[in-house]
């Protein structure tokens, strides 16, 4: 994998952003026709979403292309835009208005904050965005089955300013970062295993992550969703309305379903920004299910969804 990673990096060295752009924007065109398993079930959950809703998506080709070409061009700027001058990776990046207005005030508030993204647009170029602002960001991490991969893409984040956190052993560390000001981000749609907080999702009985929670119980921080989209060759930063609670005495169940229908909305219109090939709608947890009673019908509801069928989400409580 070492040597691996090496020729990707001296190849890509051999050319300009743009020109491998082009390349793998050509190559995108062959390989959608090409869809594999974990990308299929999770169109088909979306589509059936989207059709319950009246929201029209286009061919499962179209999004998949757009999709490949948006995948390589994350791999590609973790190796361009790392190392590029702020001014110059700001010229990357558009800021709506609401996102200038929420960086200013996070910046003279000096106080910490929850950033709430998704593996949607590149959610690896966060910390690089807000260093240039000089606001510090760090994130929870879970290792990588290959070591050698997870050292690259340690190094790689480290060096575009994030400071890491293992998702179990550096949790108290975190929170410390949090409570000094820094910003911690939480990939909100990635699986909470058996003992995250569990909350329909695309109508499925899917589990998000309780670290969100565990933020929220030591520290009070605000609870500041934002995504950085693609937008053609570039970005555009966008944030969006603060998740509000009680910090005396938080509802937890709000606070899920507010960001559950926060990302839904996103998502069921926007699938080709989303790691479609992360296979999320896998039905996990199987014995945990069993055991609350839930697994037959969790298996009935998934089958169904992913053949693309409606789902109508029963009451697992």
């Amino acid at each position: 994998m070492r040597l691996i990673l090496a020729l990707v990096e001296a190849i890509l060295g051999m050319g300009t952003r743009n020109f491998w752009l082009r390349v793998f924007e050509t190559f995108s065109y062959g390989l959608a026709f090409f869809i594999p398993g974990a990308a299929r079930r999770n169109l088909n959950v979306i589509r059936a979403y989207a059709r319950q809703h009246s929201i029209n998506l286009g061919s499962d080709y179209s999004i998949y292309r757009t999709y490949l070409f948006y995948q390589f061009k994350i791999l590609l700027d973790m190796f361009f835009l790392a190392r590029v001058s702020p001014a110059e990776f700001m010229s990357r990046v558009r800021l709506e208005d609401q996102a200038k207005e929420q960086i200013q005030e996070l910046i003279d508030s000096q106080r910490g904050a929850c950033i709430l993204t998704m593996h949607f647009g590149n959610w690896e170029l966060g910390a690089r965005l807000f260093g240039c602002f000089g606001k510090r960001v760090g994130s929870l991490y879970f290792e990588q089955l290959d070591s050698t991969l997870q050292q690259w893409f340690s190094q790689t984040r480290t060096a575009m300013g994030a400071e890491l956190f293992h998702q179990r052993k550096g949790l108290r560390s975190s929170m410390e970062f949090l409570k000094s000001g820094g910003l911690m981000t939480i990939i909100c749609d990635q699986d909470g295993t058996k003992n995250g907080h569990f909350i329909h999702f695309m109508n499925l009985w899917v589990s998000f992550p309780r670290s969100l929670e565990l933020f929220v119980k030591h520290t009070k921080a605000p609870l500041i969703p934002m995504l950085l989209w693609h937008e053609g060759d570039n970005y555009c930063f966008r944030t969006y309305q603060q998740i509000a609670y009680d910090p005396d005495d938080a509802d937890y169940e709000a606070i899920y379903s507010e960001l559950r229908d926060w990302m839904q909305n996103i998502l069921v219109r926007n699938p080709e920004q989303w790691l479609l090939l992360y296979d999320r709608f896998k039905l996990r947890h199987k014995p945990y299910l069993k055991e609350k009673g839930w697994l037959e019908s969790s298996l009935l509801d998934y089958e169904k969804a992913h053949k693309g069928e409606l789902v109508q989400p029963g009451d697992y409580r």
